[in-house]
């Protein structure tokens, strides 16, 4: 059976909504299709912060959507995230008052591994998709869809994986096959933009010139001698800073990322014990060097940078940032469209014209009778006639001759 699903992730820079055909025996995809629309005025750190602007955001992203399937979408799956996302080890009995439990994992008989957010997180995502008209199918918890990606022996083995996005950085340590440690830290790649923005550059030109041109690779990076390769002279001419700088400021902060992802470990005493290493996505893992940084800094075997991998995508599309949006699509199994409507005949209002009776004609009959005209002899008509023009005659006759 082949089911039009769609799914929603609510990200702190960017709005991504998917929709796919997806056979729901095989568990295959097809015809899929993304659009996304910018967030930063509505949702901040993966909370949203604008209700309105979110819904506004929501209803768009669907309407392009419906049209590109070319079938009416009514309905979606959300992931939710946010910087309040973390996990606690608490018997699931015990009421926690400022915090809404969205999922759980057994531990032993009387210990449960809780994933725990603000409340808001649940409301505020309620109350945007009810004000754009779309329906919630499900809301799934977006570390725990991520995690799709890791084989089991990896999870096994233990591995912690870093999802790094544009505002956050969420960290989920894995081991003996089980989550075992949540926590989101309040950094990422948009931290590093604003970093480099500050030194002499727009927000746009920041991005880019970080994409393209820093790299975190080197421990320490100073200034070199002059460098006549032509790549040298390019950079310095496309750059407003000096490329040791750049590197510098990129690694101050890829650092502080990388320290925290560091503390997550030791907090949960897994240090040295994640065999399986590091495994990182999000719009972030396309920093250069940002693997070379990890491994150094976390003492880990290995890190790789990963992506979902759907084979109904062409390979342009496979990238980390889509990872959480796709992992998510992987979970909707029913229904998205729009139900058919059929449209009820409106009630005939009753007629006031009088309706005829047809009178079935005769062998005889040479026409066919008048309704509305009453039946009169012709020759009757001829004989009043004539009678109207011999009165008239006489009158004009006497007036002439003054005869009454």
């Amino acid at each position: 059976m082949t089911t039009l699903t769609c799914a929603i992730q609510l990200g702190s820079s960017r709005i991504l909504a998917v929709a796919a055909q997806k056979d729901t025996q095989k568990g295959t995809l097809s015809n899929i299709q993304i659009e996304s629309e910018m967030s930063a005025d509505c949702i901040s750190h993966g909370l949203i912060t604008n209700v309105e602007k979110t819904a506004m955001h929501i209803r768009s992203l669907v309407q392009k959507l419906s049209n590109r399937m070319r079938t009416p979408i009514s309905a979606a799956y959300v992931g939710v995230g946010g910087m309040s996302l973390h996990s606690l080890v608490q018997n699931p009995t015990i009421k926690i008052p400022e915090y809404d439990v969205l999922a759980s994992q057994p531990i032993d008989k009387d210990r449960y591994q809780l994933i725990v957010g603000e409340k808001r997180i649940l409301n505020s995502v309620r109350a945007a998709m009810e004000r754009a008209s779309i329906r919630i199918v499900d809301i799934f918890v977006l570390p725990m869809a991520t995690a799709c990606i890791l084989k089991n022996a990896e999870r096994q083995k233990g591995c912690v994986l870093v999802d790094m996005g544009a505002a956050t950085t969420t960290v989920s340590i894995y081991k003996d096959g089980k989550l075992q440690h949540l926590a989101v830290i309040p950094l990422g790649g948009e931290s590093v933009t604003l970093d480099i923005q500050s030194a002499g550059c727009n927000f746009e030109d920041a991005e880019r010139i970080k994409r393209d041109w820093s790299d975190v690779s080197q421990e320490v990076s100073t200034d070199s001698p002059v460098n006549n390769s032509p790549s040298a002279m390019f950079a310095e001419k496309a750059l407003p800073i000096p490329q040791s700088k750049l590197n510098n400021i990129a690694l101050c902060r890829y650092e502080e990322i990388a320290a925290n992802i560091e503390h997550q470990i030791e907090a949960c005493g897994l240090q040295g014990k994640l065999e399986a290493g590091c495994i990182l996505t999000g719009g972030a893992a396309y920093q250069n060097g940002i693997t070379v940084l990890l491994g150094r800094r976390l003492s880990i075997p290995q890190v790789e940078a990963r992506a979902y991998r759907e084979t109904a995508m062409i390979g342009s599309e496979r990238k980390p940032h889509l990872t959480n949006l796709l992992a998510l699509l992987s979970f909707c199994n029913q229904d998205c469209k729009a139900p058919k409507v059929t449209p009820t005949p409106e009630p005939q209002p009753a007629s006031t014209t009088r309706v005829a009776t047809p009178v079935p004609p005769t062998v005889d009959d040479e026409k066919e009778p008048s309704l509305d005209i009453p039946d009169r002899e012709p020759e009757e008509e001829v004989k009043i006639s004539a009678t109207i023009g011999k009165a008239f005659g006489r009158f004009v006759k006497d007036l002439f001759t003054g005869q009454k």
